[in-house]
């Protein structure tokens, strides 16, 4: 009986011991220095050298070298998690590279801070109807065009999705409307002789 009862008191010891050791470590983790040591040491860059970071990021996307494009807007995002310019290219890399379901995510962090960013919910749009997930993709397009109507090709982009849907006179409708605006914009800018004539492309910038 007493060998019971010294065990029974021998283990109560020990998990008091357990829930203090716990409950110091906690709080020395979560305390002001602790806190502050983690800020000291987390990765800092200077505004010159993410600028730097920004423009490599954007010449190795426009030279079609995605995974580099990604890994360094990636580094950009460690030292800066909210970074528009780097957020907006991360989702681009992902869209460009077919992997819309990233992108829709990404685009949607930025949709978070700024949810009238026309031309950021016009790509989560084209990133849904990538998932062919297209009544979605369409609500995006039509709350981006109602927000900004002149973003390229999203006209387009409306025709095909309703087309996907077996909505014939929409997909007319809106396809009627992207040849309208592209006559409109061989007036202002006529194409030069060897110049196919082309309905505009999305713009993803």
């Amino acid at each position: 009986m007493k060998r019971e009862l010294v065990n029974l008191l021998i283990q109560g010891g020990l998990l008091i011991f357990v829930v203090l050791f716990t409950v110091l470590v906690i709080s020395h983790y979560n305390g002001p220095e602790a806190t502050e040591k983690r800020r000291r040491s987390a990765p800092s860059a200077s505004p010159q050298a993410l600028e730097q970071m920004q423009t490599y990021a954007m010449r190795l996307f426009e030279e079609k070298r995605y995974a580099e494009a990604e890994r360094t807007t990636k580094r950009i995002l460690t030292f800066d998690r909210s970074n528009p310019a780097a957020l907006r290219l991360l989702g681009n890399i992902y869209y460009t590279g077919g992997r819309y379901y990233e992108a829709g995510n990404t685009f949607r962090v930025i949709l978070a801070r700024d949810p009238d960013d026309a031309a950021v919910r016009y790509n989560l749009g084209l990133s849904l109807i990538g998932m062919q997930w297209f009544e979605a993709g369409i609500r995006e397009l039509q709350t981006a065009r109602s927000a900004n109507p002149l973003l390229p090709g999203i006209d387009l982009h409306l025709s095909l999705a309703y087309q996907e849907l077996g909505d014939g006179n929409k997909a007319a409708y809106y396809h009627n409307l992207a040849e309208e605006a592209a006559k409109q914009s061989n007036r202002v800018n006529p194409p030069q002789a060897d110049t196919p004539t082309e309905l505009p492309e999305p713009n993803h910038e």
